[in-house]
This record gives structure tokens, sequence and C-alpha cells, in this order.
């Protein structure tokens, strides 16, 4: 809570969307990686709603104002926590798995290994091109 006060009280997501305006599109792109990245690790450590309540606010405002879909943005971030929440050490989804199925840890790490790398690829895809994010919302009419 102390966190949510001072980022409120400090106006941080207007700060950062101020200092977004004057960047060039290459810095745009970087600073999607550079979310994605921070965001996976986050995923390996905290709980996905304790993320979108606590560290989305500034990087939403900040990439709005790099003029990143925020439609786009929010479920490169969604995708993101949900691959951190399966990532070892410390996946929160991996322990409740090793407790519904009843199996070792080390056995489900190994056997999920594959389709982490392969979330990973879909995750950079939806990254690089925003419009396999983007089809469906604006064939229904969203302009963004």
């Amino acid at each position: 809570m102390v966190f949510n006060y001072v980022i409120t009280v400090e106006n941080v997501p207007k700060t950062l969307a101020a200092h977004a305006a004057g960047v060039p599109a290459l810095a745009a792109r970087s600073s999607c990686w550079s979310s994605n990245v921070i965001l996976l690790i986050l995923g390996c450590f905290l709980e996905g709603t304790t993320i979108l309540l606590h560290h989305r606010p500034g990087p939403a405002a900040h990439a709005q104002a790099l003029g990143i879909d925020p439609v786009h943005f929010g479920v490169v971030a969604v995708v993101n926590i949900m691959i951190g929440l399966v990532t070892p050490p410390y996946g929160l989804l991996l322990f409740m798995m090793v407790k519904i199925a009843e199996v070792p840890l080390a056995d489900l790490v190994r056997e999920v290994m594959p389709f982490l790398g392969a979330m990973v690829v879909a995750l950079a895809l939806i990254t690089i091109f925003p419009d396999l994010v983007l089809y469906l919302p604006r064939l229904l009419g969203y302009t963004g």
C-alpha cells in the first residue's frame, strides 16, 4: 500500500508519459522488449494480480505515450505474467501443478520446458507483430 501511495503522490505515470513524448519509434520497441523481460522476471516471483496492480500503471502510460496500442500492451503484459507463473524457480503455478499431479517438482519442470519455449516464441511473435493481437478487435470495430 505504501508503494501505491508513493506512485500516486509522485504522479509517476504522467511523469513517464511526459518523458516518453520525445522518444523515437525505435525506443518504443526497445521499451516493449524491456517491459517483457521485467514482467517475465516478476512473474517468476509474484502473483499475477499483484504485478498488474502495482507494476503496470506507469509502464502502461509510458507505452501509450510512445504510441503503443493499449490493447496490444495489455495482452502482451498478461501473456508475460502467465509465462512467468509457470517459469522456474518459483513459478506459483508450478507448485499448484505439483500438488494436483502429485509428481516431484523436478519432473514437472522437465516436462514443462518445451511448452515454456513455445510460449516464449508466441510472446515474441505478438510483441513483434501487433496485428496478431489486434486483428480480431479491429475486425469487430476497434479503432484504438
